[in-house]
């Protein structure tokens, strides 16, 4: 049988592709928000730490972790920041970033805790022992990196003039023409930023969707196709579809 070349990318403990995800919340009432993580059974104080654990109300999620180990249940899931009207939960997979956003508004909610935006770190490592290393210490993965935003602001200002409901056809189609240019080659910034427009607007669904292809294209940039665009990918799965 031939050796497959695939290069296998670093996987957590319950088999799930380690990709680091920080979410960025707002809090709108604090004195809420402190109480409310108290109550909560499943969080822990490290110093200035929380640490988000696999027991208790977590166990009720249906989110299952399958490797046997006697400590299974004191397992982190993420790492908990609170600075003045900002809570940070930085999470290493996508599964445990869309368990996380449906856990805190479910137990807290959208009305004490607003998710402004998403940290993720575009990269896949290979799976070797010495890139486990790279992911210690969770909740210092995403301090003082460059990370930028994936969306410019001139991107932006294009994206906002085409919501426009007043913009005539003809406008409409020079403002694509110019989104299409920008975007053209752009290439993936190695840490980015982004609004969880698609989870506010339609739903975890979407948002998992949108993480799903990110990861998608950091898989295909690990196997050596370093070139390779996001919206290159996604015009090679419309023509498959068609």
């Amino acid at each position: 049988m031939e050796k497959s070349n695939e290069i296998i990318p670093l996987f957590n403990n319950a088999r799930e592709i380690i990709q680091p995800i920080r979410l960025n919340y707002n809090i709108k009432n604090p004195n809420q928000v402190i109480k409310k993580i108290y109550k909560l059974k499943c969080i822990g104080k490290e110093g200035e730490v929380y640490n988000w654990y696999y027991s208790n109300e977590v166990l009720k999620t249906g989110y299952k972790i399958e490797e046997k180990t006697k400590m299974f249940e004191s397992w982190i899931l993420g790492k908990i920041r609170i600075r003045a009207a900002e809570l940070k939960i930085t999470v290493n997979s996508i599964e445990r970033a869309i368990l996380a956003i449906e856990f805190f508004d479910n137990h807290i909610g959208k009305t004490n805790l607003w998710l402004e935006t998403m940290d993720m770190y575009t990269k896949l490592r290979e799976h070797k022992q010495e890139n486990a290393n790279y992911y210690l210490h969770l909740e210092n993965f995403f301090e003082n990196k460059p990370i930028k935003p994936r969306i410019s602001k001139k991107e932006k200002e294009i994206l906002d003039a085409l919501m426009d409901k007043k913009l005539d056809k003809k406008t409409k189609d020079i403002k694509l023409s110019q989104f299409m240019e920008v975007t053209a080659n752009k290439k993936e910034s190695e840490y980015e930023n982004f609004e969880p427009t698609l989870y506010h607007e339609e739903g975890i669904e979407s948002l998992k969707t949108s993480l799903t292809y990110s990861q998608l294209l950091a898989y295909r940039h690990l196997q050596g196709e370093t070139d390779l665009t996001m919206r290159q990918m996604i015009a090679e799965t419309v023509s498959r579809l068609r």
